[in-house]
């Protein structure tokens, strides 16, 4: 992976960060996964919940789902992504 491969993901979070955009939003509007390359996001949600419990951040290591038109108004991000 190159750089450049995720410039526009880091344009996007450096001006979301600059302009505190997210600065009331939800939790789970800040996290930010780029990749160029096909990844089960159930593969990524257990070995996050994995390292969380392990860190004692959080009490299970299990992942949580979420549904959407729970997080909508609080995730502004996700109306772009590719499920929606």
């Amino acid at each position: 992976m190159h750089i450049s491969d995720l410039a526009d993901l880091y344009d996007l979070v450096l001006k979301r960060a600059l302009s505190n955009a997210d600065a009331s939003a939800s939790s789970f509007a800040k996290f930010y996964f780029g990749s160029v390359d096909k990844h089960v996001f159930g593969d990524v949600e257990r070995e996050v919940g994995r390292i969380l419990y392990r860190k004692g951040l959080v009490s299970s290591a299990e992942a949580e789902r979420v549904e959407y038109k729970d997080i909508a108004k609080d995730a502004p991000l996700l109306k772009c992504a590719f499920f929606i």
